[in-house]
């Protein structure tokens, strides 16, 4: 069995657009950060948020509560 993946949030600009990168896994542990910190990113900007998930390993159902 591997290791899990920490969780990774950076955020860049890119144009108008807020950019999230996220790297690691989102599963039960990680989702409630990874919640909050798209919660304040989205608080941050009027324009585009685009989140980026080529580097995620593991995405559990938990990631997305709706």
């Amino acid at each position: 069995m591997t290791e899990p993946q920490p969780l990774e949030l950076n955020v860049e600009h890119s144009g108008a657009a807020l950019v999230v990168r996220v790297a690691g896994e989102i599963d039960l542990a990680t989702a409630p950060e990874f919640g909050t910190f798209l919660r304040a990113q989205l608080a941050r900007t009027r324009s585009v948020l685009m989140i980026e998930l080529a580097d995620v390993a593991y995405l559990g159902r938990q990631a997305w509560p709706c």
